[in-house]
């Protein structure tokens, strides 16, 4: 006959033991309970210095366009130094207006105030004149090669 101690002791003991048998072998530590950002998605690109109209060639597939970025501030347009035929050509807009980028003889975009949009340069080399169709003063060029 056992003892009343070493009885309500042992199924203590097994619910301990199921208990630990169940759950997982690493404790969760702080690092894991706090909530992480997700990683940032990498695609080879062309990188864009902070200097307005300086592109900076980095990796790009072969047989892929190189992207390059037009930034729109103070009713002007900032445009890089030039841009592969075809390129994909971001559009920046800082300004708290809508703009245009047209390209002549080509293809145009409207950017509302605060946003970014995509517009492809021309496929043949060559410097187009680009304007904002909404304010007339918004000139620039375009340096495809």
């Amino acid at each position: 006959m056992t003892s009343r101690p070493l009885r309500t002791a042992l199924p203590l003991l097994a619910l301990a033991l199921l208990g630990t048998a169940c759950s997982s072998s690493a404790t969760p530590s702080a690092a894991q309970d706090s909530p992480q950002p997700p990683a940032a998605a990498t695609t080879p690109s062309a990188a864009v210095s902070a200097t307005p109209g300086v592109s900076t060639p980095s990796t790009t597939p072969a047989g892929a366009a190189a992207v390059a970025t037009l930034t729109i501030r103070d009713f002007a347009y900032a445009v890089p130094a030039s841009v592969h035929p075809g390129a994909a050509l971001t559009v920046v807009n800082k300004d708290g207006e809508a703009h245009t980028v047209t390209v002549a003889g080509g293809s145009r975009v409207v950017v509302q105030g605060g946003a970014t949009a995509t517009l492809r340069a021309p496929s043949k080399p060559g410097t187009y004149k680009i304007s904002c169709d909404f304010h007339g003063n918004m000139q620039g060029d375009l340096l495809v090669s």
